[in-house]
């Protein structure tokens, strides 16, 4: 790949973080900010994807600057950040599944059995740190 290619790709990946960061931030601040959204629990969930969105995208954007800037992190550096990406990345997946059932539970089963969907979101929830905590 070319510098200029590299440089680029680097100023997009910075570009494209700093807006998803923004969009997000606002999304986030407006759920937590009224109360009939965190109601749903839904919105509690895509709260929580805006958190591990974040790391990713702040790992994002230090590759873009790293593309640009030609930084050397290190050995450490590239694990530490590979390491806080798979974790960002998992997190991201397990709580877009707790999300795609909390959305199923509402939609396709009953809202009067709320004891079953609040043992579904806790056990899915442990589940997820567990596995977060072993895989990174």
């Amino acid at each position: 790949m070319k510098r200029s290619e590299e440089i680029a790709l680097g100023w997009s990946y910075i570009a494209v973080g700093v807006l998803s960061l923004i969009f997000n931030f606002l999304v986030s601040f407006g759920i937590l900010s009224s109360k009939e959204l965190l109601a749903n629990s839904s919105y509690k969930i895509l709260v929580q994807i805006n958190l591990t969105l974040l790391l990713e995208t702040c790992i994002h954007m230090l590759s873009g600057f790293k593309s640009v800037t030609l930084i050397n992190f290190g050995w450490l550096g590239e694990e530490l950040m590979g390491a806080i990406m798979n974790f960002a990345w998992f997190a991201t997946m397990t709580l877009t599944l707790l999300l795609a059932l909390d959305r199923f539970y509402t939609i396709v089963l009953s809202r009067k059995v709320h004891l079953t969907k609040w043992i579904m979101i806790v056990g899915l929830r442990s589940l997820t740190c567990v596995l977060s905590a072993t895989l990174s």
